[in-house]
């Protein structure tokens, strides 16, 4: 249990999501049936892995003080939807959903380049952990072009979880993905089990 805790705690903090929506927002919250997460207003489709589960609502709410529905949301930096959140029962793999609205493109692209870019920093606490973050790149995703970070995190000097964050502009909104794992492949093969739906 303290590991999932750690593990919730340090991705929460690594990356705060943004904002989303009121009446102008013109994407819906997904869906998952028979272990499938659809999403077809941001084109995104994911096989939930067999050993992740889901968060319920609650939790969601109480890991990221988000809104219970999308309806909900306000276009300011505190407020959020997380659209899915899985996880192992150990806590070694994480994947996150967050859909943010924001409105112009522009603001989406300056909101996703300062996110990015300082996860991008490095940085060290004795204490705790340090994080490399390789560079900040286009990464085609499920079919589409998002930008892209990916960080490796060491807790007390040894390593501890890779995660990579992955974020779009669509329809006036950010769409976001983090996936958490303890090693570079399985987040590798994470960021592969997406793609558009059919």
């Amino acid at each position: 249990m303290k590991k999932i805790v750690a593990m919730l705690l340090l991705s929460v903090m690594l990356f705060q999501f943004i904002s989303c929506a009121d009446s102008k927002i013109k994407v819906e919250k997904g869906s998952v049936e028979n272990g499938i997460y659809r999403n077809y207003s941001v084109g995104l489709e994911f096989a939930i892995p067999k050993d992740m589960e889901l968060a319920t609502e609650k939790e969601i709410i109480n890991i990221f003080s988000s809104c219970s529905d999308i309806k909900d949301l306000t276009d300011d930096r505190s407020s959020q939807y997380v659209d899915l959140y899985a996880l192992t029962v150990s806590g070694d793999k994480v994947v996150n959903i967050s859909i943010s609205y924001v409105g112009s493109y522009e603001k989406a692209m300056s909101i996703i380049e300062a996110e990015l870019s300082s996860l991008g920093e490095s940085y060290e606490d004795g204490r705790m952990y340090s994080v490399q973050c390789s560079d900040v790149h286009d990464f085609e995703f499920a079919g589409v072009m998002y930008r892209s970070a990916t960080l490796a995190i060491s807790a007390f000097g040894e390593m501890y979880i890779y995660q990579r964050v992955v974020s779009r502009y669509h329809n006036g909104c950010i769409i976001s993905v983090v996936m958490v794992a303890r090693s570079e492949e399985t987040v590798g093969n994470l960021a592969s089990a997406f793609k558009k739906p059919q």
